[in-house]
């Protein structure tokens, strides 16, 4: 790397809204993200990044020294700023001051170049414990350096979900659940079809861990994730000498004998693909790349797609054959927005404890306002999305905060909310008149009257507040005792003009 530091005089590294709002997204899915300047000064940290006892807002403007506690020679980060270098896949081992515990992330950094001069670095990293629940959808031709093939297949027998995790109440998901047991017996084919997040990978493991191939291997990939050029190799293996530098290795296929290969998003492989793939499954053998010999393979396969399968035949991006062939039982989960209220809060329940054991947190459940948001959200993203909105939500919350409340939420929920349900409780007595008091109805009444009295105080002190600081976010915040994160919640909540 020949790139130059930059200089006083330069320009220093500023990001645009733009740019800001990718690395949330990308955040969104779990990473953590920094960004430093020339001088190593962070000018963005994720909102996620509070496994210190600090927040994001808190780190910004802070020397990544300082706010680590970290010197020159051992910050990645300003290593990677100092020699240009890159690091990919480190296993970053760091042990917090404030709460005395120790994080394990899967930790990668790179320079910021622009004009051949280096203006700043950014690392993305990730739980390690995250990484592993994953680490079936690596190639397995060494990409990631510290774990080979072998690995991931031995881990994963002990790490499998069962359908004891399949957390469901409704009777559509429980008729699923029940149809997936009877299947796991048999070694037919399986299909799986739901939206992103819904748990299909989760139906895939419990069916291959519930019956008699559990002791087996179980291989996944996603096939979205991979170019078709690396994929053959990676599915069917290669033969020494069929390219440069090439040696002998099994692929998925061969790795997954006698037990479960998961293709997941099946229908993004090219027509080309499945067609090999379609040919294995004829014939039950492999041909590595390269090679001339046929390799029987015994293993069942557990296919998964994000689309209809037959709008996806009728699309071109699927082959009827293939279909065929992967169906022969199809399982179809239920959306989240589908499963209803009852459901939603038993998930919810289960990733508040799971949250709460890994950020120590004491959360103790969403409040009824925060369900009715949700209850009038759609939930793209699914069950994966609701997990990242709660682990949102915890780092939004204050110490001594335990239900979370609308403000705790994503921005883009709380938009979604405020244009498709709007606020309701603007006056009591414009909702309820004199006659509609009825015995019996209190806890309603009563609940209706705080939420117009807490409208109407927060309306006007925060207002006060914020006359009196003159606008100032980070002072009023000072002065009336809570974080500046639950100010802007209030803030947006209550749509106070700052």
């Amino acid at each position: 790397m020949h790139s130059k530091r930059l200089k006083e005089t330069d320009k220093p590294l500023k990001l645009e809204k733009q740019t800001i709002n990718f690395l949330d997204c990308i955040a969104a899915l779990g990473h953590f993200i920094e960004v430093i300047d020339a001088e190593g000064y962070y000018i963005y940290v994720s909102s996620n990044c509070t496994y210190d006892s600090t927040t994001a807002e808190e780190l910004v403007g802070k020397h990544t020294t300082e706010a680590f506690n970290l010197t020159h020679d051992s910050s990645i980060l300003i290593n990677t700023l100092n020699s240009g270098k890159p690091y990919r896949n480190l296993h970053l081992k760091y042990k917090s001051n404030k709460t005395n515990k120790t994080h394990h992330f899967l930790y990668h950094s790179f320079p910021i170049i622009s004009k051949n001069t280096i203006i700043g670095a950014i690392t993305l990293y990730k739980h390690i414990d995250e990484v592993k629940r994953a680490i079936n959808y690596i190639d397995t031709s060494n990409t990631l350096e510290l774990i080979n093939t072998e690995s991931i297949i031995s881990q994963k027998k002990n790490e499998l979900f069962t359908f004891d995790d399949i957390i469901c109440s409704s009777d559509a998901m429980m008729k699923t659940v029940k149809l997936a047991k009877r299947v796991s017996k048999s070694d037919s084919s399986v299909l799986i079809v739901g939206e992103t997040g819904t748990g299909k990978e989760l139906f895939a493991q419990s069916i291959h861990s519930f019956y008699k191939k559990k002791s087996q291997p179980f291989v996944a990939i996603n096939c979205a994730a991979i170019p078709d050029a690396l994929l053959e190799s990676i599915l069917f293996g290669v033969t020494k000498g069929s390219y440069t530098d090439a040696i002998d290795k099994q692929g998925l296929f061969e790795d997954a004998q006698n037990g479960t290969i998961f293709l997941d998003e099946l229908q993004a492989l090219s027509i080309e693909m499945q067609a090999k793939i379609l040919r294995v499954l004829e014939t039950k053998s492999v041909r590595r790349v390269g090679g001339n010999k046929d390799i029987p393979v015994n293993i069942r396969v557990i296919s998964a797609m994000n689309t209809d399968p037959l709008t996806a035949i009728d699309e071109g991006k699927l082959k009827a054959d293939l279909f065929y062939r992967i169906a022969v039982i199809t399982l179809k989960i239920t959306p989240l927005r589908e499963r209803g209220l009852p459901a939603l809060k038993l998930l919810t329940s289960n990733f508040i404890k799971h949250i709460n054991d890994k950020l120590s947190t004491k959360i103790k459940h969403c409040s009824e306002d925060t369900f009715d948001v949700f209850q009038h959200y759609n939930f793209p993203g699914n069950c994966r999305e609701l997990s990242h909105i709660i682990e949102h939500a915890a780092n939004m919350m204050d110490e001594d905060e335990f239900f979370i409340e609308p403000y705790h939420l994503p921005y883009y929920i709380n938009e979604f909310s405020t244009a498709t349900y709007p606020q309701k409780r603007t006056s009591l007595n414009s909702e309820l008149g004199d006659d509609e008091f009825k015995l019996g109805d209190y806890k309603a009444i009563h609940q209706k009257a705080v939420d117009e009295f807490n409208d109407k105080f927060n309306t006007e002190y925060l207002t006060f507040a914020l006359n009196k600081c003159n606008g100032n976010i980070s002072k009023v915040a000072r002065e009336i005792n809570i974080s500046r994160q639950h100010l802007h919640g209030l803030i947006s909540k209550y749509n106070i003009q700052v």
